[in-house]
């Protein structure tokens, strides 16, 4: 049995919701505020959501608001509006209300309006436990050969310096301990990435702060210097970085995003070609693009970007799995913003982030 939360002010109209919806054997749940709306969205679950628009005290939208910031929200959402609302709609629409119904409306534009949701939400269910089962095949793929790889670099030299000190001269131990360290850190980014995929398909972020706009370019130059240092990229660079008000994303997740995809821009850009990093402000978010002249993407790598996928693996053998691109991805998203891809195989690629303002 469906469990709906019904959020209506007007009483009247709330008890004929309720009872239509009981008649077809919904369990119905009604608060007849926001404020109370919210606390029972957060108790008890509910399949699906229907609340008015305009209410004292907490609106709908705030309502709507407070679970997508709040509560890794994940339930349908449906807005009953009066035309004259149409900004309030369009904001709703815009936080992740699924639909809404326009008032006055009948038993069957409400019941017919329930069951397309429904019929929605059951779809993206079963395409997200597809992606899991997917995730789930590549981890079995591709996770042991990639933990076994460094692992077996890091134990070797360790062994041969452990059992054959006598053999090796300073010089010969010193490169051993450096491929020791560079293994030591590709594992290390393994499971940092793999511990950053799983919080964020739990949707368990970091709370602390935001990034501060001015600080943008101050962690681009400490990213790509530390990016050059292990990674002993040559390439050049250029930066080109408007200050910004205060960004609605952690400032790791920041450092995190321009590390992964500074990474790829390095990694497989041609010799001798620059990198360029450019940001600006743009539709009340700010813009940030890496560019760079290399390998590039064709349309359906790029439109099948998914954790553990690495794209032309079968022609480019690279160390990682594929994680950068996903990554940055959906830690943009937790903050509301996007990222896309502009790409030409063999010649360019581009990569854009739009982040939101506080």
């Amino acid at each position: 049995m469906k469990k709906i939360l019904v959020i209506e002010d007007e009483a009247m109209l709330r008890e004929e919701i309720v009872t239509w919806l009981m008649l077809e054997g919904y369990e119905v749940v009604e608060a007849d505020n926001g404020r109370k709306g919210l606390e029972l969205a957060l108790q008890i679950a509910p399949d699906i959501i229907l609340s008015d628009i305009m209410m004292p005290d907490l609106s709908g939208t705030d309502v709507l608001q407070f679970l997508m910031e709040k509560a890794g929200f994940d339930i349908p959402f449906l807005f009953m509006s009066a035309l004259a609302e149409r900004e309030d709609i369009r904001k709703g629409m815009i936080l992740g209300a699924d639909d809404y119904i326009t008032k006055p409306f009948t038993r069957k534009d409400l019941l017919d309006s329930l069951q397309a949701r429904q019929q929605k939400s059951e779809l993206a269910k079963s395409n997200k436990k597809e992606a899991v089962d997917e995730l789930r095949n590549q981890i079995i793929m591709h996770l042991p050969h990639e933990l076994r790889t460094p692992l077996n670099s890091i134990i070797g030299f360790a062994s041969m310096m452990a059992d054959m000190p006598e053999k090796f001269n300073t010089n010969e131990i010193a490169e051993f301990g450096k491929h020791i360290y560079k293994g030591g850190l590709r594992l290390h980014r393994l499971v940092e990435n793999y511990l950053l995929y799983i919080q964020l398909l739990l949707k368990k972020m970091p709370s602390e702060g935001h990034c501060q706009g001015e600080h943008i370019e101050l962690i681009a130059n400490e990213v790509i210097y530390n990016l050059t240092e292990t990674q002993k990229y040559q390439q050049s660079y250029h930066l080109s970085l408007e200050p910004a008000p205060i960004l609605q994303i952690p400032e790791v997740f920041i450092r995190k995003i321009l590390w992964e995809l500074l990474d790829n821009a390095f990694k497989f850009s041609f010799p001798n070609s620059v990198i360029r990093i450019s940001g600006s402000i743009k539709d009340n978010s700010y813009l940030l693009s890496i560019h760079n002249d290399g390998r590039g993407m064709a349309t359906e790598d790029i439109q099948k970007i998914g954790a553990y996928m690495q794209f032309g693996r079968q022609y480019f053998e690279q160390q990682g799995i594929g994680f950068g691109l996903i990554l940055s991805t959906q830690m943009l998203q937790s903050a509301g913003g996007k990222l896309e891809i502009e790409s030409i195989p063999d010649q360019t690629t581009t990569i854009h982030c739009s982040i939101p303002f506080m």
